[in-house]
């Protein structure tokens, strides 16, 4: 249903306590404005002005409420919410009153309180209280008798209305349907005042950039703590080893269910680290989390991968491949970035992130999770992922050679110089050697002596990972399940050899 409407509605039926939950709380209050009859008293207040007047009627009568002589001293008293919530119960019948982000006060006690007090009083005379704030969580004594609403992101459709009227406006060619779908992508999920701005400033003598449009989507995104936003980078084909896990996402992603967006979360057992314990030191926070993403989930139907394996096995660089392979955004969501002091603002946090990503991907996000300690995911969690636990084990010979060839290529250096053999590498450890090689312009193998590769650094978490994996998790190299006996790159030991430097010329000495 149209926010109007049920703004509507909910004035009809006296409705006494009302939030709205906004990404643009000033195009807001506009619309409330013409909802509301002239004739009727409309203020607002937020922490910075206090108490303002939104319409004559309210001009005229809100100094004499707060019996005060001077604008100055309406704002000095009413700075403070709960005296500007003692102004506003003096209103008359049919007044609405209009309170910016004023969760981020309900910390203190007494705010909430003052909040409820009004309940009685405007159901009795039709007066509302709104309550407009990017994310609205109620405390307790609230919880029953604040409707919510949310005000929706703007629809495809409407994006496109709002950059034809810019390229219109600029005297410049309409856009073909192409580009307006490419419009909608890149600006989905934005507040319509915010997808305006960033099309007139993308826009040139051309026509929309679309660098300059991702670069805005970039910056609104990561304005919510806990998110970063990612664009192209590697692709899976330079990202060597891994066959069954690429194929397996190939044709994902040309099958019926569409993947807008790629959400990607590291190490996701520390997110919901306490969440089991009825002591958590956190103070329920985790819990929390933890029901509000099983929820998401659940509601939106999304689902995705965990990727378990040694460190610089890929599992990370993978998810950034996945996306920038296929022309996705990745989204990073780091629930520790939403941690505060203030007692409920990591909730609000936590659900603002949904939010963003919800109004982004609606019901076409696509999870992918790496983890070390997959024993301490809750199972209910892990049925969420439902495309399984994928094991990234260390590559065999032939993923070796692939990993190699396009090191080799990215640090050019030649074919004929030999790699170094007889120890497990990981596909991050190829790398470093290749890069250490360029650096220092020596051999492979004289800059494997360099590097400490995690078989020889940590061989028995290897192998207690792959023993836990044989036959429980997917293999991401193979059909079927991990199996820790499978033959893959030969265990020896290689006698050091003294780094023989390339020629540089008289360095002097």
């Amino acid at each position: 249903m149209d926010i109007q409407l049920q703004f509507l509605m909910a004035r009809n039926r006296g409705v006494p306590l009302l939030g709205i939950i906004t990404p643009d709380p000033a195009a807001t209050v506009s619309w409330i404005h013409l909802q509301v009859s002239n004739e009727l008293p409309i203020v607002q207040w937020d922490s910075a002005r206090g108490l303002l007047g939104v319409n004559n009627a309210a001009g005229s009568i809100l100094m004499g409420l707060a019996n005060v002589e001077t604008l100055a001293g309406l704002k000095d008293l009413t700075l403070d919410s709960v005296n500007a919530l003692d102004v506003v119960m003096k209103l008359p019948e049919q007044s609405v009153a209009i309170f910016l982000n004023l969760p981020s006060h309900w910390h203190h006690p007494e705010v909430s309180q003052a909040v409820w007090n009004c309940r009685d009083p405007f159901k009795s005379d039709r007066r509302t209280l709104v309550i407009l704030a990017p994310d609205i969580c109620p405390p307790q004594i609230l919880h029953y008798d604040l409707v919510i609403f949310e005000e929706p992101r703007p629809t495809d459709e409407e994006i496109v209305v709002i950059s034809r009227e810019l390229l219109d406006s600029g005297g410049l060619p309409s856009a073909d349907e192409a580009t307006e779908k490419r419009i909608c992508e890149t600006m989905r999920g934005l507040p319509a005042f915010s997808v305006e701005q960033s099309i007139a400033l993308s826009l040139d003598g051309r026509g929309v950039q679309y660098d300059v449009l991702w670069e805005h989507k970039k910056r609104q995104v990561e304005n919510t703590d806990g998110l970063r936003f990612h664009i192209g980078g590697m692709t899976l084909d330079q990202m060597g080893g891994i066959r069954q896990v690429k194929r397996f996402m190939e044709d994902l992603m040309h099958g019926p269910e569409e993947i807008q967006v790629f959400v990607y979360v590291e190490e996701i057992e520390k997110m919901f680290a306490g969440a089991s314990s009825d002591h958590a030191n956190d103070g329920g926070v985790a819990k929390d989390a933890l029901q509000t993403t099983l929820t998401k989930m659940e509601e939106n139907k999304w689902t995705g991968m965990v990727c378990v394996g040694p460190p610089g096995s890929g599992k990370s660089l993978f998810s950034t491949c996945v996306a920038a392979t296929y022309g996705r955004p990745r989204i990073e969501f780091d629930m520790g970035a939403t941690r505060t002091a203030l007692v409920g603002a990591s909730e609000h946090s936590v659900r603002a992130c949904f939010r963003m990503i919800e109004s982004i991907a609606g019901k076409h996000a696509y999870w992918i999770a790496t983890c070390n300690k997959y024993q301490t995911l809750p199972p209910e969690l892990k049925r969420r992922f439902t495309d399984g636990i994928w094991y990234f084990g260390m590559p065999d010979e032939e993923e070796l050679e692939s990993i190699w060839a396009i090191q080799r290529a990215n640090f050019s250096i030649p074919e004929s110089d030999v790699s170094p053999s007889g120890i497990r590498y990981t596909g991050a450890d190829v790398r470093n050697i290749c890069r250490t090689a360029y650096r220092l312009r020596t051999t492979l193998r004289d800059a494997a002596q360099y590097i400490v590769p995690v078989s020889i650094s940590d061989p028995g978490a290897i192998n207690a990972l792959e023993e836990a994996a044989h036959g429980r998790f997917l293999s991401a190299s193979y059909p079927g399940t991990y199996d820790h006996k499978r033959p893959g790159a030969v265990v020896l030991a290689e006698s050091p050899a003294k780094p023989r430097i390339r020629a540089m010329g008289n360095l002097g000495g």
